[in-house]
Formats: C-alpha cells, sequence, structure tokens
C-alpha cells in the first residue's frame, strides 16, 4: 500500500468519526411512532482529466438520505 492510500483511507475514517459524533452529540428524530425510516450514506468521487493525461483526484462529496418506509 502507498503511502497517499494510506492517507486516504486515514482521512475517509476521520471523516466517519468526526461526522458520526456530531450525529451522536446532536441528535436528530426521525419518522415517529410506528414509522421505521431506513438511512444511507454514499461519497462520490471521480478523477478529473489534465492535460498532460494524467487524471488528478477531485474532493469527495458525501450525500446523506433517509426515507420512511411506513409513507414512501
Amino acid at each position: 500500500m502507498h503511502d497517499r492510500d494510506k492517507t486516504k483511507n486515514i482521512t475517509g475514517f476521520f471523516c466517519f468519526k468526526v461526522c458520526s459524533a456530531d450525529l451522536l452529540s446532536q441528535p436528530l428524530k426521525f419518522g415517529g411512532a410506528g414509522h421505521i425510516v431506513a438511512l444511507d450514506e454514499s461519497v462520490a468521487a471521480k478523477r478529473k482529466a489534465c492535460s498532460n493525461g494524467q487524471a488528478r483526484p477531485v474532493p469527495q462529496q458525501w450525500v446523506f438520505g433517509g426515507v420512511d418506509l411506513e409513507t414512501r
């Protein structure tokens, strides 16, 4: 594993921990009595082409979503 791969893994884990800590410290209520809410997260990133033929990474964009399974 290259150093940059290790850095990506550490950075991703750090972002996960920061988001988790924030959500746990400020809980949000989803749904309500008798409702089941499915939550998910996804990360999107792709490499952008450069003039020298190499691809450069772009910043990751995290997306969080949820749906009430009772009313969808």
